[in-house]
């Protein structure tokens, strides 16, 4: 993981930097057990060997010599029988003794790395709350923090793989090569050697393999085209030229295809002819250095062949490892650049507490640009206190940062916008957020009970204030019908409500903190007909001591509304009175009708 730099920051991220040391020690006794447990199979192999009398049952053996000590007897207990039991039992408790090792392992692995995703979430969490809400400014985008959700889980496997793989295998690596090199230094350097040079000609055999067999993959999908395409001709000539069949092209290219087929089904029989070719060589120039040894030790050799194959398996998962934390590095640098970003909007050092807006509030020549395009250009507007504003755009983004600029979500790229003439970068964000406050079309609800959707993690609310937001939302009675009221779940994973009430709860949840500014994203008339109805009367519910900016996609709120704003690729292209606009826009008028159908509209306002 040293050389995975995103994957080791993301895996040491909120913790006191320091490698956990369990694993590690976990790794040293399951290494240990495993060369245990060889040794055992070894002194087996002996033992049976000097039964049928192809060894010596006292002949010196190194191993023997290593494990018992030079004066220890052999057999055991001075029985065949009692001593392979001694060791038949051994070799059990050592294998046992792997298993609970790995197994605690595995789960001290799976610890680490729900530790190191749980660090995550919270630091995501925290950056989300402190970057701008992608709803409001790109509507009907998801939000960002939901697509990190895979490459948290690609990170929580590659990190639990590393530590449940990576010190289990190193360690018994280096323990099998230690007892090895303490048993016979010549033999281990030369089966290390020409392991080494067997696994470099197979990844090489591998490699030219696979790309004359992804060649010959390619040219078989061209061949299966162009035969698709002999047939269909075969098929359409029959209705032009009766009785005329032409079969050359299609033996051609039918041709063609099976040799290449057989193409790739040799080249992988090749390939297993090749990898047995090179595997024997390894193994036959081994028996050929043991067989002219002047002094061969069966037991020894038997030890070192059962430790080589053993360590073959740690290097090939170590070798995969490799290769699964590319995966792991990736999502580990998408985590890392959201986490790395900085909020668009900061709060200045001398900053003043937010006021009640009692004048107006101010757009002076403002622009918002994204990297990729233009949201808002050369708007000027001033919407005055206490005031109705219906905010018309061709365009989504443009309404949604228009909605960001007054929020403060976002900070123009050109001029500013001032509440009471006090530029808003000069406010207290929290204070901003206090006095100003939005309401989304589907309420933004989340899975949790209709208390705490309009708390909003705001605590210092009492009963009576949910109660007087509910039903200054016109909700209370349709809360109050729930089977368990304000406590009924909610959300994605809660009771699903009609979206009149989710809008409804939204908007208590900003009512209930008596903002002096209310930005109101109204839900479509063609989602819930019966909802429409309603708006207009709702809106003068709420209106008193308070400025209204509402997206307007309603036609009562657009006639009863103090003022009208028609963007148009980011520009303010008309603004002022619904029936003024009919009789002066044409854009106004063309949405009118594309929206609401009524052509009558604008003789209706002479």
């Amino acid at each position: 993981m040293m050389v995975r730099p995103n994957l080791e920051r993301v895996t040491r991220f909120g913790s006191d930097g320091r490698l956990p040391r369990a694993p590690w020690l976990l790794g040293a006794g399951s290494a240990l057990a495993t060369t245990g447990g060889i040794v055992v199979v070894a002194l087996v192999a002996h033992l049976i060997l000097a039964r049928a009398g192809l060894v010596d049952a006292g002949s010196p053996s190194r191993l023997i010599a290593w494990v018992l000590g030079d004066g220890t007897k052999w057999p055991w207990f001075g029985r065949y029988d009692y001593c392979l039991l001694a060791l038949l039992a051994a070799f059990l408790g050592l294998r046992l003794l792997e298993a609970v090792l790995t197994a605690l392992l595995a789960g001290k692995a799976n610890g680490i790395a729900a530790g190191m995703i749980g660090r995550l979430q919270r630091a995501i969490h925290a950056q989300a709350a402190r970057l701008t809400p992608a709803p409001l400014i790109h509507r009907g985008r998801p939000l960002e923090t939901c697509c990190l959700a895979k490459p948290l889980e690609a990170v929580r496997t590659a990190t639990a793989r590393w530590w449940s793989d990576v010190p289990k295998d190193v360690c018994a690596i280096l323990v099998l090569l230690l007892a090895c090199l303490c048993l016979d230094v010549f033999f281990t350097l030369l089966a290390i050697l020409l392991a080494a040079i067997a696994w470099r000609m197979l990844d090489r055999l591998h490699m030219q393999v696979r790309n004359q067999v992804q060649a010959a993959e390619d040219r078989i999908g061209r061949r299966r085209e162009t035969m698709e395409d002999r047939l269909q001709t075969a098929c359409i000539t029959p209705l032009f030229a009766p009785g005329i069949e032409s079969s050359d092209g299609f033996d051609n290219e039918r041709q063609k295809y099976n040799a290449e087929f057989q193409q790739v089904v040799a080249g992988q029989s090749q390939q297993v002819l090749a990898e047995m070719a090179i595997m024997s060589g390894a193994a036959a120039l081994m028996l050929l250095v043991v067989g002219l040894a002047t002094e061969v030790r069966l037991t020894d050799i038997a030890f070192l062949a059962l430790a080589v194959v053993r360590i073959s398996g740690p290097v090939r998962r170590l070798r995969g490892l490799w290769q699964h934390g590319l995966d792991g590095e990736e999502a580990a640098g998408r985590i890392l650049d959201y986490l790395d970003r900085t909020p668009d909007v900061g709060q200045v050092s001398d900053a003043k507490p937010a006021p009640v807006l009692a004048n107006a509030l101010q757009l002076d020549n403002v622009s918002l640009a994204d990297a990729d395009h233009r949201l808002l250009e050369d708007v000027t507007v001033t919407l005055p206190a206490g005031t109705v504003t219906a905010v018309v755009s061709t365009e989504a983004p443009s309404a949604g940062a228009l909605v960001a600029l007054v929020l403060r979500h976002r900070d123009p790229t050109l001029g500013h916008v001032a509440v009471d003439g006090l530029d808003l970068r000069e406010i207290e964000l929290d204070t901003l957020r206090q006095r100003f406050s939005f309401v989304a079309e589907d309420g933004l609800l989340f899975t949790a009970t209709i208390t705490e959707n309009i708390q909003c993690g705001r605590t210092k609310f009492t009963e009576d204030d949910l109660t007087q937001a509910a039903d200054q939302a016109r909700v209370l009675e349709a809360i109050e019908l729930l089977p368990h009221g304000f406590q009924t779940v909610i959300g994605p994973d809660g009771r699903k409500l009609p979206k009149d009430q989710a809008f409804r709860i939204g908007l208590a949840r900003a009512l209930i903190s008596g903002p002096t500014l209310l930005v109101i994203d109204e839900p479509h008339p063609a989602r819930n007909g019966e909802f429409a109805i309603a708006m207009h009367p709702l809106i003068q519910a709420i209106r008193p001591t308070r400025t209204l900016v509402v997206l307007a996609k309603q036609l009562d709120t657009l006639r009863h509304a103090d003022l009208v704003i028609v963007l148009h690729e980011g520009k303010i292209q008309a603004q002022g009175k619904h029936t003024e606009l009919l009789k002066d826009n044409a854009l106004y008028r063309h949405l009118n009708y594309e929206w609401f159908n009524t052509f009558r509209e604008l003789d209706k306002s002479d």
